[in-house]
């Protein structure tokens, strides 16, 4: 069953392929976007001030830093939450179909397993990757803007 609608068993395994490969490629990107943040945070340690007393960064590039660590941020919360959500999921599930309880049904649809609201569970999850996304173009955005004078391409 997808969202109340049911479908016949090619249907279905042709859903769960596309999931499959949603999930494939939602990871890569993760993946991707930890390195590219690294790579942004030894890009910024580059063009550091150093001076006696400390290390400074040039205030172009505080703000840049900051998204990229929020980046790194979001990436760690994104499988802190998937590993709370789906890991504690089947036990409570579980559980609940034994004492009947309501609330259980209608945050997981305890009835209607498998399918149902899976999509409404893991919503934290897609917010963070997408979360984790968009602070990753910005961080560069505002990095290339600090890089471009500097390289003297154009």
């Amino acid at each position: 069953m997808l969202r109340g609608i049911k479908l016949s068993d090619p249907e279905a395994d042709a859903v769960k392929a596309i999931g499959a490969n949603a999930s494939e490629f939602r990871e890569k990107a993760g993946d991707i976007a930890r390195q590219v943040a690294f790579a942004g945070l030894a890009t910024i340690w580059i063009f550091r001030l150093d001076s006696v007393a400390t290390t400074l960064l040039p205030t172009e590039l505080v703000r840049p830093a900051a998204l990229l660590v929020l980046t790194l941020a979001f990436d760690l919360l994104e499988y802190v939450a998937g590993t709370l959500i789906w890991g504690t999921r089947p036990s409570f599930v579980l559980k609940a179909r034994e004492q009947r309880n309501l609330w259980a049904k209608v945050l997981f649809s305890v009835d209607r397993l498998p399918g149902g609201n899976e999509h409404l569970v893991s919503r934290p999850v897609r917010w963070l990757f997408w979360l984790k996304i968009s602070a990753l173009i910005s961080a560069y955005a505002l990095l290339l803007r600090f890089l471009a004078p500097k390289a003297q391409v154009f």
